[in-house]
């Protein structure tokens, strides 16, 4: 089967942010290696990596592309990425909170999505559907009740929760377990919230079925450094994640 591809907004590798979120999620989809999770009162290790779920498998990240599979190479979709990485500009992202999505998972939220973030995201799902081969039929069937304009996007776009039904969010845990959302509530100091800089967009891989998704490049986006925001992997390197202890 082909691999999937992705298009992420993913923090720089030495941000609190992605040093937490890492954590939380047991690995770095930066560096491909394991991270020591955090503690919570009341909440068991195993209990909390059965809670975080599939999420530790995608990383921590913000989805722009959904995973997708193609035939074509992969300079090539590498290559219309920067293109379309480069006609973008750079902006700021609004201050992040916990929230529960769909009543069903735990993720960060901006506190609104300023219009290049909803432009940018549709420029991408329109620009790269052309390189993705044909969802698997079976994948509408998997999701369950969609509205209209989800399956129709399903349809069209090979996923449901895009365009006008797009809400950006980097997933915590696929539970919205009220002690883990609680826990989380006073993970992240307020200053690792945000406001923050979306100064570029990751290409990330999944080689096969129930393999990791892995960074594989990042794609700076124009003005990224005209305006003083850091691009991935600038600044220290800090993902070995926070030292344990209850949080």
């Amino acid at each position: 089967m082909a691999p999937r591809y992705a298009v992420y907004f993913v923090p720089p590798e030495g941000s609190g942010l992605y040093r937490l979120g890492s954590s939380l999620l047991g690995r770095s989809v930066r560096r491909g290696r394991r991270e020591r999770p955090p503690e919570f009162s009341g909440i068991p290790p195993a209990r909390l990596a059965s809670l975080v779920g599939k999420a530790s498998l995608y990383g921590f990240h913000g989805t722009l592309a959904a995973p997708f599979r193609t035939g074509r190479p992969e300079k090539e979709i590498a290559g219309r990425l920067e293109e379309l990485a480069a006609g973008a500009s750079a902006f700021e992202l609004p201050r992040l909170r916990v929230a529960v999505l769909r009543g069903a998972f735990t993720a960060l939220v901006p506190e609104y999505e300023p219009p290049p973030l909803r432009d940018l995201e549709a420029r991408l799902v329109t620009s790269l559907r052309p390189l993705a081969l044909d969802p698997d039929p079976l994948d509408a069937a998997r999701r369950g009740t969609l509205t209209e304009g989800q399956a129709r996007n399903q349809s069209l776009w090979g996923y449901p929760y895009v365009l006008s039904e797009f809400s950006f969010h980097l997933t915590l845990a696929n539970s919205a377990d009220g002690r883990l959302v609680a826990a989380l509530q006073g993970y992240f100091p307020q200053q690792a919230l945000g406001p923050l800089p979306f100064a570029a967009v990751s290409l990330c891989l999944q080689r096969e079925g129930g393999a990791p998704f892995r960074v594989i490049g990042d794609f700076p986006l124009r003005g990224a450094r005209d305006c003083g925001m850091p691009r991935p992997g600038d600044g220290p390197d800090m993902s070995e994640g926070p030292p344990g202890g209850a949080v």
